[in-house]
């Protein structure tokens, strides 16, 4: 049985990117993602997972909070009583 020589693995692309938006009652708000870097196969070769917020400027948080908090208050205008 012959073994498969070992390829270098070389990140072309970026795969799948996960944007998690969280307000929660007693946590500030966060903006977290998960980006997937992917090699010259397609394959998944390294996950990044953290924090957006220091990625950001002021500008963006801002609007970020605007919009969560627009959200918030159509859920509660849609779905409470």
């Amino acid at each position: 049985m012959a073994f498969n020589p070992e390829s270098v693995r070389t990140p072309t692309s970026i795969g799948d990117f996960y944007v998690t938006l969280a307000d929660m009652a007693d946590v500030p708000d966060t903006v977290r993602g998960i980006i997937e870097v992917r090699d010259q196969n397609g394959d998944v070769m390294n996950t990044w997972t953290g924090s957006l917020l220091p990625h950001l400027t002021a500008g963006q948080i801002s609007a970020l909070q605007s919009f969560m908090a627009a959200l918030r208050a159509q859920a509660a205008d849609q779905l409470l009583p």
